[in-house]
Order: structure tokens, then sequence, then C-alpha cells
């Protein structure tokens, strides 16, 4: 099969959403900046305690889903298929992303210690930089990564990658669980 049959395959693939492993990662975005306009609702709670509360909620969350089911999509499956590209995708763009993960990781992390510490100067801070950072990112990736990725990836990359993604949602088992305990969070 030549080159631009399979990115023709791909394409009518990812049209009728079979397959389609860039579709997985819109909705995953699209369920992150759910989450940011929730912690930004939540970030309006005047009364400390009940704000201690529910930014546990929504911190269990955005670590659970971006470390366990998002990132590791992008890192360790999508991106290095990626980086064999030479146009539509800077490679640098992608270790900067990356490097981008690990930068927000680290956000959440002072946000876990503020938040253990009782600390809610710091801890509003932090997190309004990380809901900040998260959204740029995501808007980043979505923007250039995924509209350019579904016109790289061949019919079997495609394939792939997306059962790569259904065996890592299925791993932990808890993917459907951490979506109906996000969508629980009431502001």
């Amino acid at each position: 099969m030549c080159m631009d049959t399979a990115i023709i395959n791909v394409s009518s693939l990812i049209a009728n959403n079979m397959y389609n492993p860039i579709k997985v990662l819109v909705e995953e975005h699209d369920l992150l900046l759910h989450a940011v306009n929730t912690a930004r609702q939540i970030q309006l709670i005047k009364d400390n305690e009940l704000y201690h509360n529910k930014v546990h909620d929504i911190i269990l969350f955005f670590r659970n889903f971006t470390e366990m089911y998002h990132y590791p999509k992008e890192d360790g499956i999508l991106y290095p298929v990626l980086k064999n590209y030479t146009t539509g995708i800077s490679p640098g763009l992608i270790s900067e992303l990356t490097n981008n993960h690990e930068d927000l990781d680290q956000l959440l992390a002072d946000i876990i210690d503020a938040h253990v510490s009782h600390e809610y100067v710091s801890l509003r801070v932090a997190l309004n930089k990380y809901l900040n950072e998260l959204t740029e990112q995501v808007e980043t990736e979505s923007n250039t990564i995924l509209k350019n990725a579904e016109h790289l990836l061949s019919e079997q990359e495609a394939h792939t990658i997306f059962y790569q993604f259904a065996e890592l949602d299925r791993r932990d088992g808890t993917k459907e669980t951490l979506h109906k305990r996000y969508h629980s969070i009431s502001v």
C-alpha cells in the first residue's frame, strides 16, 4: 500500500470514528478542560473548609486521570510514533510538551503540599497557575499535535495506537470510576 492510500484509509477510519486514537485524546482534552472549569468555580468558594474538601476531589481527579491515563497515552504511545515523522510536527515541540507534563506534575505536587498544609493562599495561587498552564498545554496539543497527527498516521499505526490506548484504559479498571467521581463533584 502506498503512503497516500494509507493516509486516505486512516482519514476514512478517523472520519468514521473507528480505531481513532486522536478522538480518544480529543475527548480526554475536553474532559480536562471541563475539569478546569469546575476547578475555576471551586476557586470562587470563600469558606475554607468547603474549599478544602472540593479541592481535594479535583486534585484526585487531575492527578489520577493525567498520571494513569492521559499522559501515558501521549508520552508513552503517541508521541514516540510521531517523532518518526519529519514533516507536520516538530520533534522539538513533542519534547517540549512532554517536559511540560513533568512541570504540570510538579505543580500538582505543590498543590497537594499546600492542600495538606491548609495553606489556602498558596493553594489558590498554585491551583490557578496549574489551571492556566494545563489549559495552555491542552490547547497547544489539540491545535498542533492532534490536528497534524490524524493526517500523518498510517492505518496500521492508528489501529495499533487505538488498541494500546484501550488496553491502558482497561489496565487498572478505574477510568470509569474516575469519570463518575469527577462528574459527582458539585460546586
